[in-house]
């Protein structure tokens, strides 16, 4: 068995990028969310985030923790190249969809600590915070 581990050990230090599609990730990105202050979305009113943007040599991909007050709202809004991937961890609110800037609704769904949503380049959305509680929401956009 100790072999096997050498020899994987080998494969895996030879091995300096990883591709995923166009993507080159050359290196790991951290973030200690816990210990980072949460900042005023300079757009969104009732919403906090604490953003890790990735700055590096490629995709403009990002990971945030959202926090949504009481009774608020994640207006409508759309990312054209990017997947957006959610984690719900606490509070209770709907998603709403839609192929027309919320002109109309595809589809609302209900959202609670534990739910997780792949949400497509291009499909609008919107998210409000039904609950008494905050909405708090871990995403990640990827082109």
């Amino acid at each position: 068995m100790r072999g096997s581990n050498s020899t994987l050990s080998r494969r895996l230090r030879g091995r300096q990028r990883r591709y995923f599609g166009e993507l080159n990730v050359d290196k790991v990105l951290l973030t200690h969310f816990e210990k980072a202050e949460w900042q005023i979305h300079p757009t969104l009113a009732g919403v906090k985030t604490k953003v890790q943007r990735n700055e590096g040599p490629f995709s403009p991909t990002d990971v945030l923790l959202a926090s949504l007050d009481s009774k608020q709202d994640i207006p409508w809004h759309v990312h054209a190249t990017e997947s957006e991937l959610a984690y719900f961890l606490q509070g209770t609110g709907l998603l709403f969809t839609s192929h027309d800037e919320g002109k109309s609704i595809a589809d609302t769904l209900e959202i609670f600590g534990g739910t997780t949503v792949m949400i497509p380049p291009g499909l609008w959305h919107m998210v409000r915070n039904i609950g008494g509680d905050t909405l708090v929401v871990f995403a990640s956009h990827t082109p």
